[in-house]
């Protein structure tokens, strides 16, 4: 069997986040990663981990309801990668002035 690619996107308009979605959207561990930033670096965060959720559930082509079963975590070099269901997924976020963006990446016998 050949394995198939999944690949997942989000943008998301850093103004429309609110600091109160991240006792929604963020894991424990995040939550004290983003609860340590102050100002717009924690917004960017948040806005980041955000669009990396919904880019990894387009990817997984699961319905996830609950984005705290998502968790962002970095590598020693600061490369993010979400874990769904003990499954590890490619990552890449991206923050340019008003907008953070996500990118996900799996193949589909990982999943």
């Amino acid at each position: 069997m050949i394995p198939s690619f999944q690949i997942g996107c989000d943008i998301v308009q850093i103004k429309r986040i609110r600091p109160y979605i991240a006792y929604k959207i963020l894991t424990l561990n995040e939550l004290q990663e983003y609860e340590a930033l102050s100002g717009n670096r924690a917004i960017e965060y948040l806005a980041g981990h955000f669009a990396a959720k919904e880019a990894i559930i387009k990817a997984i082509e699961k319905s996830i309801t609950d984005f705290q079963a998502i968790e962002i975590q970095y590598d020693q070099n600061g490369k993010p990668y979400g874990f769904v269901d003990k499954k590890t997924i490619c990552l890449s976020i991206s923050h340019e002035k008003d907008y953070a963006m996500a990118i996900a990446f799996c193949i589909s016998s990982q999943l």
